[in-house]
C-alpha cells in the first residue's frame, strides 16, 4: 500500500506519501524510498500507487516526453497506464498529481472508474484526497484538514492499516508542496512498520 494523500489550497497543491516498499504479496518489507516523483522544468509532483513496474513506465514516459504543460503531463501518465486497464483492484493503478499552472491543481488519474469519471480521465480533487474510509478517518477529516494537520489523519490511516492486518503505510512520510515558487519536499513524520 502507498500513502497517497493530497490537499488543494488557494496557493498550492500538496501530496503526502510514505517510503515503505513491500514484496509482491505485501508480506515482507523490502526497502524504503521516496515515492514522490518531481518535475524539473515547471512545478509538479506525483505519487503513484499500484505495481512498481507501472511506476517505472510512468517515469520513463515523462522523462522521454519532457512534458511542458499539465495537459502533456496527464497524457504521459495516461499512455503509461493504458495497457493496465484490464487489471482490476488490487492491481489498479493510480497517480495523484499536484501541479501549478496558472494556479494549483490536484488531479487523480486511475485505471478504475471513479466518481463518475471513466478510467484514465483526470479527476479533479477538491479540497482533499485521503485514502481509506473508516469512521475514525472520517472523524479526523471532519475536524478539518490543513497542510499542518494532515499528519494527524495519516497516523489514523496507519493505525487502520495495522488493525485490518494490511501491509501498512510505513517509514518516512514526505510532503510535497507545489506552488508558483516550485516544489518543496519536507519529511514530516516517521511511521513504524508495526505497532
Amino acid at each position: 500500500m502507498t500513502l497517497q494523500n493530497g490537499l488543494l489550497t488557494p496557493d498550492a497543491a500538496y501530496l503526502w506519501s510514505d517510503s515503505a516498499l513491500w514484496d509482491w504479496h505485501g508480506q515482507q518489507l523490502v526497502g524504503h524510498e521516496n515515492k514522490i516523483f518531481v518535475g524539473w522544468d515547471w512545478p509538479w509532483a506525483l505519487v503513484h500507487s499500484g505495481t512498481n513496474d507501472v511506476a517505472a513506465v510512468i517515469e520513463f514516459e515523462i522523462c522521454t516526453a519532457g512534458p511542458s504543460s499539465l495537459r502533456e503531463l496527464v497524457g504521459c501518465i495516461r499512455t503509461a497506464m493504458r495497457p493496465h486497464l484490464d487489471h482490476p483492484w488490487p492491481n489498479a493503478q493510480r497517480a495523484l498529481l499536484a501541479a501549478y499552472e496558472g494556479g494549483p491543481h490536484l488531479l487523480l488519474v486511475t485505471t478504475e472508474e471513479m466518481a463518475g469519471y471513466p478510467p484514465l480521465a483526470p479527476l479533479p480533487i477538491r479540497p482533499q484526497m485521503v485514502s481509506g474510509d473508516s469512521e475514525a478517518i472520517r472523524a479526523e477529516v471532519a475536524k478539518g484538514v490543513t497542510p499542518d494537520s494532515m499528519t494527524r489523519v495519516i497516523r489514523q490511516q496507519h493505525a487502520d492499516c495495522l488493525m485490518e492486518g494490511n501491509f501498512p503505510l510505513a517509514g518516512t512520510v514526505t510532503r510535497a508542496r507545489v506552488s508558483a515558487e516550485g516544489v518543496e519536499m519536507v519529511e514530516v513524520d516517521e511511521l513504524p512498520v508495526g505497532v
